[in-house]
């Protein structure tokens, strides 16, 4: 007798709807993470029309400028609604009639700066070194203001109507004249 030569056993595996189901919500979701990653990539870079050079006044609302030189930026009226300049380098700037409420300047060193008739409204400014600056008739409207120093600022006619100021570092009339290189800078 001939006998037939059986092919080897193969174990077949049988997916279900279930595990075909869990399978692709794995993939879909590794696709899923991967878009995310790259947008989040391309959000943090600051978009083409954030550029510190243009017809004044710059229009730099919403940017993220953290980091940037801003040395040589001619902010005077600029906009810069809501923007992040956390730590930024402005002082003895000329920054009068700049639009900035509801921006970002934790730790900014504007000492000295120029910031009559700014609209500052609702700006994050806690732990900023204000010293000296002039805020005559600038709008400090629900400005953060903690932990900043203010001393010998002129905020003369500005609005500071529901301004967080504890722990600001203020001058008081009992402690005489400033020497003059920290008076404010307005005139």
């Amino acid at each position: 007798m001939t006998s037939l030569a059986q092919p080897p056993h193969r174990s077949r595996v049988m997916l279900g709807p279930w595990a075909i189901g869990a399978v692709l919500l794995v993939i879909l979701g590794a696709v899923a993470w991967v878009a995310s990653a790259t947008a989040a990539a391309r959000h943090v870079s600051t978009p083409p029309s954030c550029s510190l050079t243009g017809a004044s006044p710059l229009q730099l609302s919403g940017c993220d400028l953290r980091g940037f030189d801003l040395g040589k930026a001619d902010l005077r009226r600029a906009s810069i609604l809501g923007a992040q300049l956390d730590g930024a380098q402005l002082q003895h700037r000329d920054l009068r009639g700049l639009k900035a409420s509801g921006a970002q300047l934790a730790g900014a060193d504007l000492a000295g700066a120029r910031l009559d008739g700014a609209e500052l409204e609702g700006a994050d400014l806690r732990g900023s070194d204000l010293r000296g600056a002039c805020l005559r008739g600038a709008d400090l409207r629900d400005t953060d203001l903690r932990q900043s120093n203010l001393r010998c600022a002129d905020l003369a006619g500005a609005d500071l109507d529901g301004a967080q100021l504890a722990g600001a570092l203020m001058s008081t009339r009992d402690t005489g004249p400033a020497p003059t290189s920290s008076r404010s800078n307005c005139t």
